[in-house]
């Protein structure tokens, strides 16, 4: 059993390397370190990891999860299981750093308000931005203060408090034509397919606040914050949640994600935790690599 073993902690400590980097974006990094040695149950090997932020001098808050591996069937070759706790921290890595922050102009948003074309009314935007088009118009938005992410059966919850601003491009002016703050409360479940990860908001709840915009509009408030959230809910939400999807997978696969035939793979939310699941081929590069430290190694 000493061999079996052996190979055991070499194959935790070969994924556990790839896992890393998938996690990693300029200053921020996660701590997967192995709490303790792999062990080996009677048709799979169970290995419990860290899941620490690194990110200067932050110091992460864990919660106490419910899971348990025994939880887990065993029709898949690997399971990962991620508390919710990992997620957010990265979420407020990602805030400090100003990553999450978006700006859409020209073609893009022209489309994200021909989409949303039934349900405001067409004299809005000429209202909204009178004397400018939409091609010289860009919308920029921040999170305000890090954004909360909870897993739930019914898929994974973020709560946000965002700012927005409705800008002329050619304004030099340190504050925009419209302002506005938001309380965003979004579902979202996750799938990868084809080599990218996907998310699709499934229930949204929206609330402008503290909304400010020039004399020279002439709705009165309540009309702009209802057209606005009704743009935000239809349009603006899906878009920047598949917009999410399509940056983290270009992160991982930075890292090489794409490189492994992923098979079959399941993302799955729990109460606290989310577990992906899959079937995995290695590149052939890959396993040459790995077979060559391995034997380097006896």
């Amino acid at each position: 059993c000493k061999e079996i073993n052996y190979v055991a902690n070499l194959l935790a400590a070969f994924i556990q390397k790839r896992a890393e980097k998938f996690l990693e974006y300029d200053n921020i990094g996660m701590d997967i370190s192995i709490t303790a040695p792999p062990i080996m149950k009677s048709d799979y090997i169970e290995s419990l990891h860290k899941g620490s932020l690194r990110y200067k001098n932050y110091q992460p808050f864990f919660n106490q999860s419910t899971f348990m591996p025994s939880m887990l069937d065993t029709s898949k070759m690997l399971y990962f299981w991620i508390s919710e706790h990992v997620i957010s921290n990265l979420a407020l890595a990602a805030h400090m750093e100003n990553l999450l922050v978006t700006n859409i102009s020209g073609n893009e948003l022209k489309e994200i308000f021909l989409n949303a074309r039934n349900e405001i009314p067409p004299k809005f935007l000429n209202e909204l931005l009178p004397g400018i088009s939409l091609q010289d118009t860009v919308v920029k938005t921040w999170s305000v203060s890090p954004p909360a992410v909870s897993f739930r059966p019914e898929g994974t919850v973020v709560v946000a408090y965002a700012a927005v601003e409705i800008n002329a491009l050619n304004n030099h002016e340190d504050s925009g034509r419209v302002y506005f703050e938001m309380d965003v409360n979004t579902t979202v479940l996750a799938s990868y397919s084809e080599k990218n990860l996907h998310f699709q908001a499934t229930s949204k709840s929206i609330w402008i606040k503290d909304i400010k915009y020039p004399s020279d509009i002439t709705l009165d408030e309540a009309s702009l914050r209802n057209h606005l959230e009704k743009i935000i809910s239809v349009v603006g939400i899906p878009k920047m949640v598949s917009e999410m999807g399509s940056i983290m997978t270009a992160v991982m696969d930075r890292s090489g994600l794409q490189l492994f035939d992923i098979i079959n793979p399941e993302i799955i939310t729990h109460e606290g935790y989310v577990i992906a699941q899959l079937d995995f081929g290695f590149p052939h590069h890959l396993l040459t690599d790995f077979l060559k430290k391995t034997l380097n190694q006896q």
